[in-house]
């Protein structure tokens, strides 16, 4: 077996899902999911709560044991458990492969059978081989309002920009480490837009739509600002909508980066610096043919 420990949120839960299916293939075995991260609620300097978000696919999950997280050592803050897990290492020794920070390390894909993997592995290489736009099919149609959108998107030289701001500006750490995009980014990747794609149609997506609207419409025409519910399914239908543009332009965001992995998409621009912190950089996260501006 193959157990893959989720962490984050949609699109980094996409990064370790795949990776994770693509080890199971391989070593011709079955792919558990460990949740133990999601459902931990301890306040932390980074805590930005997730819930696992996966299941807006048609994918039949199979979950680890409680037994098996154990002794693979399950993450929590009793000192007895740790003591215990230590002992139960050393006699039973099981196989945990821990990423490095983002770091992409070929030898993982050589990962063996019976390994949990810990880690975002944020490129594609990490699963190149497997059919993900077969992997993640959506499960429920488009809500009947983002139907006329997606006719819209269909019809034209539809443009995908996503705006990712949310924790990257309201968690310090986050905030630090990473942060939001600036606005220049996005003025220039329109630019070139306009410059390479005939009539093009802008589709916004964001988490602070508001904040967009307010920076980003003196320079911009040809416009749809797409506002979707804080829950689940409006995060669905900003992917789905996402995946069938025919151009876009990325935030720092998987989220993002998934929505433009999963299109067919003639053009992709994408910020050439992912994040402030090295160490929060995954080298290898675009595809050769991706425009880094």
């Amino acid at each position: 077996m193959i157990i893959t420990r989720l962490m984050g949120g949609l699109g980094n839960q996409m990064f370790q899902y795949a990776f994770g299916k693509y080890l199971s293939e391989r070593n011709n075995t079955e792919l558990l999911i460990d949740t133990t991260l999601l459902k931990d609620r301890k306040e932390k300097e980074y805590s930005v709560f997730r819930e696992f978000d996966l299941d807006i696919f048609d994918i039949n999950f199979k979950y680890v044991s409680k037994k098996t997280i154990f002794n693979y050592g399950c993450i929590d803050g009793y000192f007895i458990n740790k003591i215990l897990r230590k002992i139960k290492q050393i006699f039973k020794k099981p196989n945990v492969v821990i990423q490095h920070n983002h770091d992409f390390d070929i030898n993982h894909l050589t990962i063996g059978n019976n390994t949990c993997i810990v880690g975002r592995w944020q490129s594609y290489k990490y699963f190149e081989g497997i059919n993900v736009k077969d992997l993640f099919k959506f499960k429920e149609n488009l809500l009947e309002k983002n139907v006329s959108i997606r006719n819209q998107i269909i019809h034209t030289n539809s443009v995908a920009i996503h705006f990712r701001r949310g924790d990257y500006v309201s968690n310090k750490f986050y905030a630090k480490k990473i942060g939001a995009l600036d606005i220049s980014y996005y003025i220039k990747a329109i630019a070139l837009i306009k410059d390479k794609v005939e009539k093009p149609i802008f589709f916004i997506f964001s988490d602070d739509i508001k904040w967009v609207k307010k920076n980003l419409v003196k320079d911009i025409d040809n416009v749809f600002f797409i506002e979707q519910d804080k829950n689940k399914r409006g995060m669905k239908d900003d992917l789905q909508l996402m995946s069938i543009c025919k151009n876009h332009i990325i935030s720092n965001s998987t989220f993002a980066w998934w929505g433009a992995y999963l299109a067919n998409s003639n053009m992709v621009i994408a910020p050439k610096q992912w994040a402030k912190a090295p160490e929060f950089i995954p080298p290898y996260i675009y595809p050769e043919n991706w425009i880094t501006i």
